[in-house]
């Protein structure tokens, strides 16, 4: 009779045992299920999250700029007037998000290979401004030897000369299409030199034009202008990529 007992006691045990181990693996499986779950979703948000506070912002602007850009060279002009900080409010086009993200922790999150793209295209942007600048300084320079020569000659004496022929010089030259009608140079020299100098003034503007395109700023001017263009591009590209795997992978899939 004991033995019976002992074994119901046994066989008692053994299922108390097995109810509680099956209980604490069907814990340890559902916390351990929870928490790869909750990884995940945390991943999602983390990237999710990347990609709607810095990567989009930042690839909307550079498509922005892309098309300002393409704006300057279909009206033939060389000029871009990018400002680099929110406050530039003069600029045609503030590119500023990217300054922005520079100097908070955004910064950080941003991969390396996108930083460099970045760097380079904010170095493109200021080297315009300083092409643009030592254009005209090396014009103003050449403007204003050019009336020194020629001042005994000038019937307006209470005339900026040397500044209103900068300002001929520039609508001759921009934009870059302006080849026709009336040359503003030779138009500006004989109203103020006097029509007596008509024929004269033809041939002081052509030596003059000769003079200003032959700066190494004017001969390069479209050439810098399409290398900005062409790493917006790459630029753009790159970001696109980036935000289309995070698309891809945390958000089914939806195109941009």
């Amino acid at each position: 009779m004991n033995d019976v007992n002992n074994w119901f006691s046994n066989q008692g045990l053994v299922a108390l045992s097995s109810a509680l181990l099956g209980a604490v693996v069907g814990s340890l499986t559902g916390y351990i299920f929870n928490s790869k779950l909750e990884k995940k979703k945390a991943k999602e948000r983390y990237w999710i999250q990347r990609k709607n506070t810095i990567y989009s912002p930042i690839y909307k602007e550079l498509l922005a700029l892309k098309e300002y850009l393409e704006t300057v060279q279909a009206d033939n002009r060389p000029f871009v007037e990018v400002g680099l900080e929110e406050d530039e409010r003069h600029r045609r086009f503030n590119f500023f998000i990217w300054e922005s993200i520079k100097k908070d922790v955004r910064y950080d999150y941003v991969p390396n290979g996108l930083k460099r793209k970045l760097r380079t295209l904010t170095k493109l942007i200021r080297g315009q401004e300083e092409l643009k600048n030592n254009l005209y300084k090396e014009w103003r320079k050449i403007v204003n030897t050019f009336y020194e020569r020629n001042k005994d000659k000038f019937e307006a004496k209470d005339v900026d000369v040397p500044g209103s022929l900068m300002n001929a010089v520039d609508s001759r030259f921009f934009p870059y299409s302006h080849n026709s009608g009336n040359n503003p140079i030779t138009h500006f020299l004989v109203q103020y030199l006097g029509e007596t100098y008509k024929e004269q003034a033809e041939r002081k503007t052509t030596n003059l034009e000769r003079l200003l395109k032959n700066v190494t700023e004017f001969k390069i001017l479209k050439g810098d202008l399409q290398k900005l263009i062409k790493h917006t591009e790459l630029t753009i590209k790159s970001f696109r990529e980036l935000i289309t795997k995070i698309i891809a992978s945390y958000e089914g899939g939806v195109e941009l």
